[in-house]
């Protein structure tokens, strides 16, 4: 499968959500996530966010909370989301992600569009 792998920063909640086989919300404010090509930069991205109100930062997240994992999004995922507005790139090695997720999706025909890697690491 062609594909292009990126890395995401999931907090101890999403990745609780997203085990459990449902679909992940990004952080609240932005209502993306931020996916990355390296995964110090996916939980630098996340923890900011995460901690991000209007207000200020809450300072509820810290780095070695975040899950870090990998996302596979097939050639055919790429297209699909990157038409459908989902999936953008904003930068060399950084996109977003608008809306939700889950472990993997495929379409009408059975191929995948994206999947997540079966293993994830804790920064420690």
């Amino acid at each position: 499968m062609e594909s292009v792998s990126l890395w995401i920063a999931l907090t101890p909640e999403q990745f609780s959500t997203l085990n459990s086989g449902k679909e992940i919300e990004p952080d609240p404010y932005s209502q993306r996530f931020g996916l990355r090509t390296s995964p110090g930069e996916a939980i630098d991205r996340a923890q900011y966010f995460m901690d991000w109100t209007p207000e200020g930062m809450k300072g509820e997240h810290h780095q070695k909370e975040f899950t870090v994992c990998q996302v596979e999004i097939s050639a055919l995922g790429y297209m699909q989301k990157m038409e459908a507005g989902t999936l953008a790139k904003t930068k060399p090695g950084e996109y977003r992600w608008y809306g939700t997720m889950k472990h993997e999706e495929r379409d009408d025909q059975g191929r995948v569009l994206y999947r997540f890697s079966d293993t994830a690491a804790q920064v420690l």
